[in-house]
């Protein structure tokens, strides 16, 4: 399973366009998507967490691992219950 913030995890579509025209090489578009084509993975937006598992009757918070130097990294999630008393 794999997470972001970010509206997606390819590169801005402007860019893309760009090395595309350049290159001709069409293996730069959407090039982050390609990575389940071996092995499935989930991928899940950060900012829509709460619209999921809600319902449920629990909270999920993903507390990140900062690494140095980096743009990004892993989190921790932690799911949080709320018991009845």
């Amino acid at each position: 399973m794999t997470g972001i913030d970010a509206w997606s995890w390819d590169r801005p579509l402007p860019f893309l366009a760009k090395e595309f025209r350049q290159t001709g090489d069409s293996k730069v578009i959407w090039e982050a998507h390609f990575a389940g084509i071996e092995i499935s993975y989930c991928i899940w937006k950060a900012s829509q967490l709460i619209h999921y598992w809600q319902p449920y009757g629990f909270t999920v918070c993903c507390f990140p691992i900062k690494i140095k130097k980096a743009s990004a990294g892993w989190v921790r999630p932690v799911a949080i219950v709320e018991e009845e008393v």
